[in-house]
């Protein structure tokens, strides 16, 4: 079943390469490099890491090392066969170089395998046995090389400490050498019932709260050897602030045009009430929904981050080295612009037109940007017509910021005649604004020829 699967996606990944240069819906929905030059081989390397970890594991966790392991490389591999990484030489080339240089510096024995994930989130992710995973997000994130090497050193650090074998380790104890699946299920349910429900219960909330506890302490001890990382690779003490700054403020909207000036054409102009806010909402005369939760008690139990992986921002902060009386002046990494297009590639192929709308808002106006939006009015039209409009756009609440709230009000107060009728208008802008854009034209034609068949 794997081998049918791989190759029907590498079918569709070959007719995707065939008409990238014909069809807008491949412009904006396909993936673009998304293999390694030789996919076997880069297969075939995360599997043996899978299994020398399994092997170097105590004889007690081998057994169940070694089905973790391989769920680990499974799921590394079905990241890439699904296209949601990118090998482009430009972006992949020079985050593997620059982890390869601080590894080298740092004469640490390891061969970094690396996946450059294309999911927006602002993070990076060490999987052990030097496996890693970085963001487009993060690239669109972090400024500079300085910054970006202080995050690769990071995640080095986890590498280096053996975090990843810690959780693998607390796992595997749960399994049996030779034990089949339904048989392991089946003996867990027998040791649960020999229990009581207290002690169920309070044994379920010690592991919990101690295994997150467990990884807050791991992050800031990454912190910790990844700035003696960063120092030994010679690069500035003071990107650890920067680069703890820029993540903390990942979520801060920072959009160069209101959603009503970018999509805003004559023949169907921006209407105000799209994007008013509604009244605040109350119950029998008061606001609804404002008693303080409980934020601590003696035991800590209920300390609001006591489920969070990361310690909060503000004590990273704390713990970093304080910014020196120089100025540092920091390198531009130079893939941000890539970084945001492919975001936005990503939101459109995911039919998240309203992500994709709020990222192309934070771009600088032209072509690029004017496509997305169009690509994306035409995605939600397409969803309210076809009663999916929930599953595509999120609530107003899903961001707290207001740029961002008023581009998805925009869009959940639109009925389906309004989208049609807007997209449609913008759509004949477009035409006008870049006469000669093949690229326009084509995205112009998908949209033309959905709406004439509503």
């Amino acid at each position: 079943m794997n081998l049918i699967r791989y190759f029907l996606s590498l079918t569709v990944l070959c007719i995707g390469t065939l008409l990238s240069g014909q069809a807008p819906v491949t412009n904006w929905t396909d993936a673009r490099a998304a293999w390694p030059a030789d996919t076997a081989a880069f297969f075939t390397r995360l599997r043996d890491r899978g299994r020398t970890a399994a092997s170097d594991m105590q004889p007690a966790f081998r057994a169940g090392a070694k089905i973790l392991y391989a769920e680990r490389t499974r799921d590394l591999i079905e990241m890439v066969r699904d296209s949601t990484c990118t090998f482009q030489k430009e972006p992949y080339g020079y985050v593997d170089a620059l982890l390869r240089e601080i590894a080298t510096r740092n004469q640490l024995q390891v061969d970094p395998i690396l996946l450059l994930s294309e999911n927006p989130a602002s993070n990076a992710s060490s999987y052990g046995n030097g496996i890693f995973v970085v963001n487009t997000g993060l690239l669109l994130t972090i400024e500079s090389r300085e910054e970006l090497a202080f995050v690769l050193s990071h995640e080095l650090a986890h590498d280096q400490l053996g975090h990843t074998a810690w959780k693998i380790q607390r796992r595997a104890g749960n399994y049996r050498e030779g034990e089949s699946a339904r048989r392991r299920a089946r003996r867990l349910r027998r040791e649960r019932r020999k229990q009581s429900y207290q002690k169920q219960h309070s044994t379920f909330r010690r592991l919990l709260y101690a295994d997150k506890r467990q990884s807050r302490l791991f992050e800031l001890a990454a912190d910790s050897l990844g700035a003696t990382y960063l120092q030994r690779a010679d690069f500035p003490e003071d990107a650890i602030k920067s680069s703890l700054k820029l993540l903390a403020a990942a979520d801060t909207a920072k959009m160069l045009m209101a959603v009503g000036s970018a999509i805003n054409p004559p023949a169907y102009p921006f209407r105000k009430e799209w994007v008013a806010p509604k009244k605040a909402a109350s119950l029998f005369g008061g606001s609804f929904g404002t008693t303080q939760e409980i934020e601590t008690d003696s035991l800590g139990f209920w300390i609001k981050d006591s489920l969070s992986t990361h310690p909060s921002m503000s004590d990273r902060l704390t713990s970093a080295p304080a910014i020196s009386q120089e100025e540092t002046s920091f390198t531009s990494h130079g893939i941000q612009a890539w970084a945001a297009e492919e975001i936005i590639r990503y939101y459109l192929r995911e039919n998240l037109p309203g992500q994709a709308i709020c990222q192309a808002l934070e771009q600088q106006e032209g072509e690029t940007r004017d496509v997305a939006l169009l690509y994306a009015l035409y995605l939600s039209t397409r969803a309210m017509q076809e009663k999916n409009f929930g599953r595509a756009v999120p609530p107003v609440s899903f961001y707290s910021d207001a740029p961002r709230r008023s581009v998805l009000r925009f869009l959940h107060k639109l009925d389906p005649g309004q989208a049609s009728r807007l997209t449609e208008a913008y759509a004949d802008e477009l035409v006008h604004k870049y006469p000669s854009s093949s690229t326009v034209a084509a995205t112009v034609e998908t949209v033309r020829t959905y709406l004439n068949s509503i």
